[in-house]
């Protein structure tokens, strides 16, 4: 804590405080003794009165001359914890400047948004700004070292500032700022943070980058937090727009239904949502109600499409506070459905699999995304076996024997990028399953038929990395549950092939329950291979019984199913939709030569011609820095085209906003470390107390009223003392 003066040469007024007792001094008589012996009684008390005059007289002297003392120190306007130098307001800054620039700060108040609000500041900020001073204009988007401004540049660097939907957490930038006007030779040192504050701009979990070099510097670099914006947000927005679908997939002429999520913050309110189908034509709207502080789901369904991509919008209609949340874009294919083949030997093992992906009558509203052929073995003929290319899977359950020459076609289609799914039980012959062709496609040997201990077991938890079972968060528990619930009585015991082979879900007792084996070839294609059957028998005694996972209630057996053949068949890493800051990836067709492709969007992101991917089939592209829908026209050396497609949204958490709260701060900049201002006047006086310190003008004030009171009383009180005392005799004068 140090203690400066804002009108240094006033404090010198303190030394005046010496004039009384300079005066006292000089003015003080010497007593002129007058011998009177008769009144030698009197004498003592005349010394006793003499000695207590001398004590008052020293009293009032010293309260006058702290009385004057405190009024010079008052004028000169003396201040603690400050951070500017003896009788220097005015000193050359290495000044930060970090904006926010997520898309939040698009939040508009009469007629000015928040970023606009902060170009405002920032230009108060550097219009008294020392022009020898060091400026370093920062914000969230921009990962480059920024660069030492004069304040004239620095002003023109503000105005560029734009609002970006792909941005850092400001975690980042401000270890920035401080990297920056710590290498800066400007005797003071300022940043400061131009934001709304809301929770999602920031990682509240870590304190800010840098803090440590702060500490290890050993210098003190103030911090003022500028919160813009208001207090109680009131804003609409779309959070989410997804296509219904099966595995992903809608199939031609059938609808789709895309679903929305309408969000409000604020009170409850109605608006209208309108939906825009492969083009600028509205095809419908629909009036929501949306509770206060909640959110509600909106459904439009689209006529029979033909088979190709698709662009759907989702808007609110009418003014917003925040107008990019008001869109949500979407893209989807529309395609033939995948084309399954299923083999058993009995009708009871061929039915459970084809009927989960092909039911005879689908939920309404759901497209139907399998065709499914199914043949008992026995009636498959010998010459479709070559022929497997038209499929996108291939499903054996609980086949006893597949010969020598099926096995080979098998082979040779799943080296060609065909899928390949088997299913152990009852029937299954051990040994056909170990010869040489077989052995090289299987990831597993087969051993003996296994029964757990204690008479059952069920599956335990599956391999979320792969993509079978990748779900969002909060659908991981609700699968699990319903794969520990499975009862498991018996199932085919194997010895996985260590070098090929991944085991992407195990039985409670860690045996494999679904092994994987990537097989290489021109297109390289997957084999999966469950050691339980995909289907269920009614009676327990039955020896066919081995599991109840395809019987209600379990859900599990449909969406692993359903998961597992897009994903054989290649359709899993197709995507169409991404968030903003994500890299665009576009698979192209690798039967064609494509020479140029040209990419437009989204939004007025101009167009860019790129060369075709060399010995890869897909296109990867850097994140786009707008919203909105991108085509990509693919030529091929014919001169023939193809074309694809992708929607870039904005991530839901940017309409999110929710204040840090003070704790939130503390965590990231340190209590104490830092100021928070509303608005100009009380950033002034977050500047006034750093630069300048706290003011204790107005208590040495105070402290020298009362001490003109106390002076005063003394003065009557020994004055009339004086006045009322007998008279001394004028021999013992002093």
């Amino acid at each position: 804590m140090g203690i400066t003066f804002v009108t240094v040469g006033l404090a010198a007024g303190a030394a005046l405080a010496a004039i009384p007792l300079i005066l006292h001094l000089l003015m003080r008589q010497s007593p002129n003794p007058v011998v009177f012996p008769a009144l030698w009684l009197i004498r003592e008390r005349s010394q006793k009165a003499r000695k207590q005059i001398k004590i008052k007289n020293w009293l009032l002297l010293i309260a006058r001359m702290a009385l004057i003392a405190l009024m010079a120190l008052a004028l000169a306007r003396p201040a603690y914890n400050s951070q500017a130098s003896l009788g220097d307001r005015e000193v050359p800054t290495a000044l930060a400047l970090v904006f926010d620039t997520s898309l939040s700060m698009q939040y508009t108040e009469r007629d000015q948004d928040r970023l606009s609000e902060a170009k405002k500041r920032a230009e108060e900020l550097l219009a008294k700004t020392h022009e020898a001073s060091h400026v370093f204009v920062i914000d969230s988007a921009d990962p480059g070292v920024p660069m030492s401004l004069s304040p004239a540049a620095a002003r023109k660097s503000v105005e560029t500032r734009t609002l970006r939907p792909v941005n850092r957490k400001l975690n980042a930038a401000m270890g920035q700022a401080f990297a920056a006007v710590l290498g800066s030779d400007r005797p003071r040192k300022e940043v400061f943070v131009l934001s709304d504050l809301t929770r999602p701009a920031w990682d509240p979990q870590r304190p800010v980058d840098g803090l440590d070099k702060v500490e290890k510097a050993n210098v003190p670099i103030p911090t003022y937090l500028l919160r813009l914006g208001v207090k109680e947000p009131v804003n609409v927005g779309l959070a989410d727009a997804q296509v219904r679908s099966t595995a992903g997939i809608i199939a031609v002429g059938e609808p789709a239904q895309i679903d929305g999520v309408v969000r409000a913050t604020g009170p409850a309110v109605e608006r209208t949502i309108e939906f825009y189908l492969d083009g600028p034509t509205k095809r419908d709207q629909k009036v929501v109600e949306i509770p206060a502080n909640g959110e509600v789901t909106v459904s439009f369904r689209t006529p029979a499409l033909e088979a190709g991509l698709h662009t759907g919008r989702l808007h609110i209609a009418g003014t917003d506070p925040m107008p990019f949340d008001d869109d949500r874009h979407v893209t989807f294919e529309v395609r033939k459905p995948f084309r399954v083949l299923v083999l058993a030997d009995l009708n009871d093992d061929l039915d459970y699999a084809a009927g989960a992906l092909d039911p005879p009558d689908p939920p309404e509203g759901l497209p139907r995304a399998f065709t499914v052929d199914r043949f008992l073995t026995a009636r498959f003929p010998e010459r479709s076996w070559g022929n497997l290319r038209d499929y996108a899977c291939v499903i054996l359950n609980n086949v006893r024997k597949v010969d020598e020459n099926a096995w080979s076609s098998l082979s040779s289609y799943v080296a060609n990028g065909g899928g390949l799914i088997i299913g152990l039980g009852n029937r299954v012959d051990a040994a056909s399953y170990s010869e040489p062709t077989p052995t090289r496609l299987l990831p597993a040997t087969l051993n003996k038929v296994i029964r757990p201990d204690g008479g059952r077991t069920s599956f335990g938890k599956a391999d979320y990395s792969h993509p079978i079972f990748a779900r969002e968060q909060s659908e991981v528990a609700n699968l699990d549950a319903d794969l520990a619930g499975v009862s498991v009585t018996l199932y085919q015991g194997v010895t996985p092939n260590t070098t090929n082979a991944r085991t992407l879900l195990a039985f409670q007792d860690g045996a494999p329950a679904l092994l994987e084996r990537d097989v290489p070839g021109p297109r390289p294609g997957h084999v999966l291979l469950f050691t339980v059957p995909l289907s269920a028998r009614n009676r327990a005694d039955d020896p066919a019984a081995w599991t109840d996972w395809p019987l209600p209630p379990h859900w599990s057996f449909l969406d692993v199913l359903t998961q597992a053949v897009p994903y054989l068949a290649g359709a899993t890493s197709e995507r169409w939709n991404y968030q903003a800051g994500e890299f665009i990836s576009v698979n192209l067709d690798p039967s064609k030569r494509f020479t140029s492709l040209l990419v437009r969007g989204p939004g007025d992101t101009p167009a860019n011609r790129l060369g075709a991917p060399a010995g890869r089939s897909s296109l990867l592209i850097e994140p786009p820095q707008a919203l909105g829908q991108g085509q990509i026209t693919a030529t091929a050396a014919d001169g023939q085209t193809s074309n694809y497609g992708f929607s870039v949204n904005a991530d839901p958490a940017e309409s999110v906003l929710t204040s840090l709260t003070p704790a939130e701060l503390d965590e990231l900049f340190g209590k104490g470390r830092y100021a928070v201002a509303e608005d100009t006047e009380s950033l002034k006086r977050a500047i006034s107390e750093v630069r300048i310190g706290h003011e204790v003008f107005p208590w040495l004030l105070l402290l020298v009223l009362a001490l003109i009171t106390a002076e005063n009383l003394l003065a009557n009180r020994f004055h009339r003392e004086r006045n009322t005392a007998a008279p001394v005799p004028a021999g013992r004068a002093a």
